[in-house]
């Protein structure tokens, strides 16, 4: 017989269950937007709840005041309204081994406002004694090859301090605290954030081989020599002589008194060898820098090791070819020999270096006694710290 309509056609037995199959896919699909909204405003909640958690303990921690802002980045640098008008740059030569005490270390301050650069030279044996950022290390110089593990908040991505830490927990946040493997260069920056109060915004730490392929990539320098030298087979002679990087290392590195007396010694050593190698880097142009001295450096096995990636690096030093060696001034820091436990290391005046500071190293803001927490061995008096143009070390012929 068939089915039919009220008009008496016939209707296929299959178009009936259509419409029963229409309203069941628009059941499931409204469950499954109803699902998804659920967990939508439950991850919501959650997140509200996590974040005024957060928010309270920020605001009502501690002593009830507002808590300290969180600084991000891993090391203290200029503030951003100063930076038009002073920066700090750390530049350094690392010692021999990896542990090693670092062969030489300064401080430099470029005025920007007269355009002028002012160096401090450290002794690595300046003496330093903060056992809570690097343990059993006492000096400068021991910092970077030897760094100690140190706190952290993984919440703040913060490095933490003694008393910024109750119960194993961060005060702002509440975090557990956490241990970090040590870095070398945040230890090495603590010196000068911590121990001087003084910020740095870029640093050049030169391993001895970087050195050595630096000055070879640009077919030697010239230096004068204090007295001769045997470096190898060659036998340099005193006065000016055109070196390799092999010699100037050890010219720099090589001194004829031992322990701290040998460290003072090769200070003017190293302004000499500084001198040469910045004069004659300063001297290049872009192209030298990219394909003949810097680029390659830094894609080698030693480059020199630095914040700045091998772009920025080159423009740095191409906005710096506006400074001369006879705009650079050196200084050594204000101190003395200080015996300590049956050891040697050179003490810091602080009194001196504070002098120094103000006058030469703050063209911005001035510092108190209390800024510095370098310690003092003895009472120490020296004489107001003394300074020469860089030019001065240059050989004759090179002026």
């Amino acid at each position: 017989m068939g089915n039919k309509d009220s008009a008496g056609n016939r209707v296929a037995l299959t178009d009936s269950p259509a419409r029963p199959k229409k309203r069941r896919k628009k059941a499931k699909g409204r469950i499954i937007v109803m699902v998804l909204m659920v967990l939508l405003l439950v991850a919501s909640v959650l997140f509200m709840v996590l974040m005024g958690r957060y928010v309270y303990k920020q605001i009502f921690s501690g002593n009830g005041e507002a808590p300290e802002s969180v600084d991000l980045s891993p090391y203290e640098h200029t503030a951003q309204r100063d930076q038009d008008k002073v920066s700090y740059y750390v530049l350094g030569v690392l010692g021999k081994e990896d542990t090693s005490a670092m062969a030489s270390l300064t401080l430099i301050c470029h005025d920007k406002r007269d355009n002028q650069l002012r160096m401090m030279q450290i002794p690595p044996s300046t003496y330093i004694d903060n056992e809570a950022i690097w343990g059993t290390v006492h000096t400068a110089g021991l910092t970077f090859g030897q760094p100690r593990d140190y706190d952290w908040c993984d919440l703040c991505k913060q490095r933490l301090s003694e008393n910024q830490i109750q119960n194993g927990k961060h005060l702002t946040c509440g975090t557990a605290v956490s241990k970090r493997t040590g870095s070398a260069v945040l230890s090495l920056m603590s010196v000068f954030n911590d121990q001087l109060g003084m910020p740095v915004d870029h640093y050049f730490l030169v391993p001895q081989q970087a050195l050595v392929k630096l000055i070879n990539l640009m077919d030697d320098v010239m230096i004068t020599l204090d007295s001769e030298i045997k470096v190898g087979e060659l036998t340099y002679s005193k006065g000016d002589q055109i070196v390799d990087g092999e010699a100037a290392l050890y010219y720099m590195t090589h001194a004829d008194k031992p322990g701290v007396q040998g460290e003072i010694q090769l200070l003017e050593r190293q302004r000499s060898v500084m001198a040469s190698v910045l004069e004659r880097v300063l001297s290049l142009d872009a192209a030298a820098y990219n394909e003949d001295t810097l680029r390659p450096l830094q894609r080698g096995s030693t480059p020199i090791r630095t914040d700045l990636p091998p772009d920025d690096l080159i423009a740095f030093v191409l906005q710096m070819q506006s400074l001369k060696t006879d705009r650079m001034l050196v200084y050594t820091m204000p101190g003395a020999i200080v015996t300590k436990s049956a050891m040697q290391y050179y003490s810091a005046d602080r009194e001196g270096l504070l002098q120094l500071f103000n006058q030469s190293f703050n063209p911005v803001t001035k510092m108190t006694l209390s800024d510095l927490r370098i310690p003092e061995l003895s009472d120490i008096s020296t004489e107001p710290a003394e300074y020469k143009l860089l030019s001065e070390y240059l050989p004759r012929e090179a002026k």
